[in-house]
C-alpha cells in the first residue's frame, strides 16, 4: 500500500511557482539596473505585463537587454586623444530567457564593442559567462 496520498490535485504547482518567483526577479533586476544604469540601460525585447495572468506566452517570453558602459580606461592608444565618444563604449547584452534564471542558471551575456578585435570580444563573453556561472546557484 502507497504512503502517497491519493488525491494529488490538491497539491500546488511547485514549477509555476518558481517561474512566478523567477519572473519576479528578473522584474527586480530590470528596475535596479534602469536606477544603476539610467540612459546607459536599453530593453531590446521585453516580458508582457505580469497582469497577463502567467499564460504560456508571458512564461516564454524573451527578455534581452544592454547596458551601455563607458571604459575607465581608454581601450587602446588610439582612443587616449578621442576620449570615451559612442564609438568606443562596451555593451553587455544579457539574455534572460534562460529556464531557471536567476534562480538556478545565468543569463547569456554577449559583449560588444565597434574598436575591439572579434577574436577579443568573444575571449572576454567566454570569461564573463564562465564567470556568470561560477555566481549562480
Amino acid at each position: 500500500e502507497s504512503s502517497f496520498p491519493e488525491d494529488v490535485s490538491s497539491v500546488p504547482e511547485q514549477g509555476s511557482e518558481r517561474e512566478a518567483e523567477e519572473q519576479e526577479l528578473r522584474e527586480e533586476e530590470i528596475e535596479v539596473l534602469q536606477a544603476i544604469y539610467a540612459e546607459g540601460f536599453q530593453p531590446l525585447s521585453t516580458t508582457p505585463a505580469a497582469s497577463s495572468g502567467g499564460t504560456a506566452a508571458a512564461e516564454h517570453a524573451t527578455l534581452h537587454y544592454r547596458v551601455e558602459v563607458a571604459p575607465t580606461q581608454p581601450l587602446h592608444a588610439a582612443q587616449q586623444d578621442a576620449g570615451t565618444d559612442a564609438a568606443h563604449r562596451c555593451h553587455l547584452h544579457v539574455i534572460a530567457s534562460r529556464r531557471g534564471y536567476p534562480l538556478s542558471s545565468p543569463p547569456l551575456l554577449w559583449f560588444t564593442n565597434a574598436t575591439l578585435p572579434p577574436a577579443l570580444l568573444r575571449r572576454i563573453s567566454i570569461r564573463l559567462q564562465q564567470k556568470a556561472r561560477e555566481l549562480t546557484g
